[in-house]
């Protein structure tokens, strides 16, 4: 997945790391100064969309038309 699917996020706070080639994991600093990244959610490209599944919000999947809005449906969510 291009760098630039993250250029509506502040870089550091948002990674992607590939799992296939079809599949990348989203981490995300904690909040506060804890400097290690937890597990955001997923994304995988299915057919012409990528299905964002947030882990910080049990059993949020969406169907986004492009990587970089399913990364700011991950990203941009809090927990309640």
């Amino acid at each position: 997945m291009p760098e630039h699917v993250l250029a509506s996020r502040q870089p550091d706070s948002v990674s992607l790391v590939a799992v296939s080639a079809t599949t990348w994991q989203v981490r995300g600093q904690r909040d506060g100064d804890e400097p290690a990244s937890v597990i955001l959610g997923y994304i995988q490209h299915v057919g012409d969309t990528f299905e964002a599944t947030n882990l910080i919000r049990p059993l949020d999947c969406r169907a986004m038309s492009t990587p970089a809005r399913a990364v700011e449906s991950i990203a941009g969510a809090a927990p309640e």
